[in-house]
């Protein structure tokens, strides 16, 4: 394997696992927001900064028609 091969799998897998990670604070979130719970309490309960809480809980309103699955997804393209 060349190092460029090697060095492409190693972005990919550091990819994936962000966007895995980001897609389980997603649903956290998500969840946590439909049953009523404020920002600042999720934010403690996921031990996540407020400001990034805060804005996945904008996101989430904004896009309140789209899956819970698809908001990762909408979110890093977003962001990107």
């Amino acid at each position: 394997m060349t190092y460029f091969v090697k060095m492409m799998m190693d972005e990919g897998k550091a990819i994936g696992k962000k966007e895995g990670e980001l897609n389980c604070l997603f649903k956290q979130v998500s969840r946590k927001l439909n049953r009523g719970k404020a920002p600042e309490a999720i934010a403690e309960e996921v031990e996540e900064d407020i400001l990034v809480v805060q804005k996945i809980c904008d996101f989430i309103k904004a896009h309140e028609n789209d899956s819970e699955t698809d908001l990762a997804a909408l979110y890093l393209a977003a962001v990107a």
